[in-house]
């Protein structure tokens, strides 16, 4: 795990059953001006029926999240 605050977290995350490598996220928070970019590099993963699991959970997770901030604003 590697933390750099404010601006990017890296962890590994192990799959399930698997002697591979576990996978690595990377979420960057890019600054620019009043706004934030949230960036998610979710790296390693090895079967496309996981990378496409993967992909819709985290733009799921990414679609409630802006949802969650546009409603506080």
């Amino acid at each position: 795990m590697s933390i750099e605050p404010p601006s990017k977290l890296v962890y590994t995350w192990p799959t399930e059953g698997s002697d591979a490598e576990p996978e690595q996220v990377t979420v960057s928070f890019n600054r620019d001006g009043t706004e934030t970019e949230v960036v998610i590099l979710h790296e390693r993963i090895l079967v496309k029926t996981r990378r496409d699991e993967h992909s819709a959970g985290w733009n799921g997770c990414l679609d409630k999240l802006e949802a969650y901030v546009l409603a506080a604003v």
